[in-house]
């Protein structure tokens, strides 16, 4: 496994366990529970996964996600919800979610890459199609 591919995820889950151990997420849980508390729980969910696919649009999915997911959890156990029932959109929305050129170059693209076994220039074709099929 590249270094770069590894670095990258394990920043991921520094920054997950990071915001949980400091209590920046529940912090950020309690100041959202403020906002969105008086929101049905469909609204809750919609604006939770807006906000996820926005954020994804200008960082990896994967910082996105890690970000997200402990102060999801700790916004359900504040507004007493199931934590699926912020988590999975949030995680969808970050996984799906890739509008802009930055965020193609996600963690399997970048294992195919950084393998060997295709070039650069395999990539940018592949990626070209790929980015076209969404204008």
């Amino acid at each position: 496994m590249h270094w770069g591919i590894l670095l990258l995820i394990g920043a991921g889950f520094a920054m997950a366990d990071g915001s949980d151990a400091s209590g920046f997420s529940t912090w950020v849980a309690k100041i959202l529970a403020d906002l969105v508390g008086d929101l049905e729980k469909w609204a809750i969910v919609l604006v939770v996964t807006i906000v996820a696919a926005l954020f994804t649009e200008i960082c990896s999915n994967t910082a996105a996600a890690s970000l997200f997911i402990p102060i999801l959890g700790a916004l359900a156990k504040e507004l007493c919800l199931h934590p699926l029932s912020l988590l999975m959109p949030a995680v969808l929305a970050c996984s799906l979610s890739f509008m802009l050129p930055g965020t193609f170059l996600n963690e399997l693209q970048q294992l195919i890459l950084f393998s060997g076994n295709a070039t650069e220039r395999d990539s940018f074709w592949f990626w070209s199609f790929e980015s076209s099929r969404y204008d």
